[in-house]
């Protein structure tokens, strides 16, 4: 069994909502059944951690190598997480996307925040393109899951949110103020 500590990410599986994926600074783990283990063998930290919304084999992460601590750019894994392989490096990069979020509505639509910007990729990250610089720290990314067009993101300074793809962001609930927000739960149809 691992051990667990400074968590960057959690995300249920698509097929199994008994069964969490928890991305850390020192590798990705599994709980389920009461118990935590260490998926595969790379401690890498995953600072930035998404699961594919539809195919449960599929899973991308960015963050530190375990080794030399140099940007791991975006990866995928095919294979729930035991193998892990670049996908590409985003925009000047390798890239280290400390936020991460898929689009359920079309999951060929990522978004990454590295270096004081949103990147964007419309291809499954293959390729990158510059959504804004223009928004604060980004905690986490939350796609519609009806509208492909629309993502809110939670920062350090409220809720933001687009309407086209992460070009442009305003604040979603004006009520809130500057604070800083780090859940947001989307209601199902």
């Amino acid at each position: 069994m691992g051990q667990v500590n400074h968590i960057h990410s959690i995300e249920v599986t698509i097929n199994n909502p008994d069964e969490l994926y928890i991305a850390t600074h020192d590798g990705l783990f599994r709980l389920m059944n009461g118990e935590v283990g260490l998926i595969g063998t790379d401690g890498s930290d995953f600072m930035g951690f998404a699961a594919h919304p539809t195919n449960q084999n599929i899973l991308y992460s960015s963050g530190h190598n375990e080794n030399t601590g140099g940007n791991l750019g975006l990866r995928i894994s095919n294979d729930r997480g035991d193998s892990w392989s670049k996908l590409s490096n985003g925009i000047d990069g390798p890239v280290d996307f400390h936020s991460l979020g898929i689009s359920s509505a079309n999951p060929n639509i990522l978004y990454g925040w590295h270096d004081k910007s949103v990147q964007v990729s419309s291809d499954g990250g293959a390729t990158w393109g510059i959504g804004s610089n223009a928004i604060p720290t980004v905690f986490s990314f939350n796609p519609d899951p009806r509208d492909e067009n629309k993502v809110t993101a939670l920062t350090w300074q409220g809720v933001m949110k687009s309407e086209d793809r992460g070009i442009t962001w305003v604040t979603a609930f004006d009520g809130l103020g500057k604070e800083a927000v780090t859940a947001l739960l989307h209601k199902s149809k």
